[in-house]
């Protein structure tokens, strides 16, 4: 095996393992939104409950 195709292998796993890095950061932060705004409909219906918010479906 030359040393060129070394390279390149090494390089295909270097960019393998930054790819799954990205791909876990995105996984991470696309929760990390679904949870906020699971929490923001949360809390407009506590308000809208208490009386605080604005009225459904008017």
């Amino acid at each position: 095996m030359s040393r060129d195709h070394k390279d390149l292998l090494r390089q295909q796993r270097q960019l393998e393992m930054l790819l799954r890095s990205l791909t876990a950061s995105a996984s991470a932060e696309q929760e990390a939104h679904r949870q906020a705004a699971e929490r923001a409909r949360e809390l407009r219906y506590r308000e809208q409950s208490a009386g605080n918010g604005p009225e459904v479906g008017v």
